[in-house]
């Protein structure tokens, strides 16, 4: 990468993400996505050079999501949906290599997730709801074998987004499945402690 010296490069790349994180955090838009971009095109020559290196796969799938996050947030869904897929595919050929790493795993739900999101911001929610539906399948699997709440909750809320672009689509029937599916989840989460704020607000939309 032109813009970082042979020496030290790695090092370089990690000074400019945390430039970048802050510039994005008081609200700098393009700034902070030229920033990425230079990162990113490092990881991505790392990655292509040592394509055995696992954990430089998964750190190329985040920089695509870190870039698909700002374009979402500057407007652009459309670079914001390629950026989703090409780290999708990245998370996708890692959890085929290691089906039994939860992290991928969540990486990879969370991921369709994203794209699912992008596919309902350009009105296309039968594209959304597969996205959203692979999503959730990961995390049951998850929560199977790892009964955390915060699996609980993200199946919640993606449930109550599947809700959403049935309703959209007017079938109202599937809609309603989905939000009951979503309530159930959500008041089985208050009962267990209604002190958390969050799932009572969750519960209040749903």
């Amino acid at each position: 990468m032109h813009a970082f010296q042979a020496k030290n490069r790695h090092m370089q790349a990690i000074a400019m993400t945390g430039e970048a994180d802050v510039l994005l955090k008081y609200g700098y838009g393009q700034l902070p996505l030229k920033k990425y971009q230079l990162v990113h095109a490092y990881y991505k020559e790392r990655a292509k050079s040592h394509p055995d290196n696992l954990h430089l796969q998964r750190i190329l799938a985040i920089s695509y999501e870190r870039i698909g996050d700002i374009n979402q947030n500057l407007g652009d869904s459309e670079m914001a949906l390629q950026n989703y897929r090409d780290s999708l595919l990245i998370l996708k050929a890692l959890v085929k290599s290691d089906p039994g790493n939860s992290d991928w795993q969540r990486d990879l739900s969370i991921s369709y997730g994203r794209v699912g999101g992008m596919h309902q911001a350009q009105r296309s929610n039968d594209k959304a709801i597969l996205a959203y539906q692979d999503s959730i399948e990961i995390a049951n699997i998850l929560a199977i074998s790892d009964p955390q709440f915060s699996w609980q909750r993200d199946i919640s809320i993606t449930y109550n987004k599947i809700g959403r672009a049935h309703e959209i689509n007017g079938d109202s029937e599937k809609a309603m499945l989905a939000y009951q599916r979503s309530l159930t989840i959500t008041t089985t989460l208050v009962k267990h402690d209604s002190n958390i704020t969050t799932w009572q607000s969750d519960l209040s939309v749903i």
